[in-house]
């Protein structure tokens, strides 16, 4: 059993750089603290061969020297978004690729994490005179992340006509077609709720099934004041 514990701040600075031009700023610092129950693990060697009964305490495997480990993460990024109708970022995660090992002479580094992603805004159908708000917005764009070896790109789009969201992105890893993402939607007011599906297409579908997400915001207007003009419009699920 390994229980882990994290403890998250994050700070954001919203910067005009000129009146079509806004730029926003993300930091993230965390605390990380896994621990590993060594009495509550079950090996190989522990189960009989012919029973299949588990004969707890019996193991030959060696307990690491220390069953707890802590590290201190920083992450970053920037969002860049022009005409409230484009927008790119840049976030770099794990700067300081913490050592996550529970053995002293190994090394099991959490490998910095890069993620670029852009896309834009259409709008079609005017704008609602009430809410100033576009009757409809066809969204399409990528995000790409690299850990290490790993690759990924997704690419899709989302449709917008208030308040339904829906969306759709096919997921690549460079190597083989790795997914389909679903997305249906709902804003109301300060809430939003959002379904997410996975369909796998690699070869582990068969044992997989696909994933389901469900999530629930609530936003709150803490000071009371309207939102900046020319804030950056990106997808809110």
């Amino acid at each position: 059993t390994i229980t882990t514990n994290r403890i998250i701040g994050v700070y954001s600075y919203h910067l005009k750089l000129s009146d079509n031009a806004n730029l926003n700023a993300g930091f993230e610092a965390s605390y990380l603290q896994k621990k590993i129950k060594w009495d509550k693990l079950v090996f190989q060697d522990m189960i009989d061969p012919v029973s299949g009964n588990i004969n707890p305490g019996m193991s030959g495997e060696t307990s690491p020297a220390k069953l707890t480990v802590s590290s201190v993460d920083f992450s970053g990024g920037l969002l860049l978004g022009i005409k409230e109708k484009y927008f790119i970022g840049f976030a770099a995660h794990h700067l300081t690729q913490p050592n996550l090992s529970y053995y002293s002479e190994s090394n099991n580094s959490l490998y910095l994490k890069y993620t670029v992603h852009a896309g834009m805004n259409i709008e079609f159908g005017g704008r609602n005179y009430r809410t100033n708000k576009s009757n409809f917005i066809l969204s399409p764009n990528l995000l790409y992340q690299q850990q290490q070896n790993a690759r990924q790109l997704n690419a899709g789009f989302y449709v917008e006509k208030n308040p339904i969201v829906l969306g759709l992105w096919f997921r690549h890893n460079f190597t083989n077609p790795d997914g389909v993402l679903f997305l249906i939607g709902i804003k109301q007011n300060k809430f939003r709720f959002g379904y997410t599906f996975d369909l796998t297409l690699s070869k582990l579908k068969s044992n997989s099934g696909g994933a389901h997400e469900l999530s629930l915001t609530f936003l709150v207007n803490c000071n009371g004041k309207r939102n900046k003009p020319g804030a950056i419009k990106c997808p809110e699920f």
